[in-house]
């Protein structure tokens, strides 16, 4: 599984994690999104990794690919990630 996604250049997001849960406020659209503990640890690795691969931000995390397609779908229609 091979995958090119970036953070959405305008969404500048804010992410805070509190034991199992993220917390991610979206700055384009002044909207805060309470994620996943899957959908919080791709979005940080994604956010740490240069453009990449995100097979890398999600390398860490047992998950089959089609939990991390629902995650990485999930997060580009909040607009926090976009496909590149």
């Amino acid at each position: 599984m091979t995958h090119r996604w970036q953070i959405s250049r305008h969404a500048a997001p804010a992410v805070r994690n509190w034991g199992d849960e993220y917390v991610v406020h979206h700055a384009l659209s002044n909207d805060t999104y309470r994620l996943t503990s899957t959908a919080g640890q791709i979005l940080t690795g994604l956010m740490t990794a240069d453009v990449g691969h995100a097979d890398h931000a999600i390398s860490d995390y047992p998950m089959e690919d089609a939990e991390a397609e629902d995650c990485l779908r999930a997060l580009a229609e909040l607009g926090l990630i976009t496909q590149c």
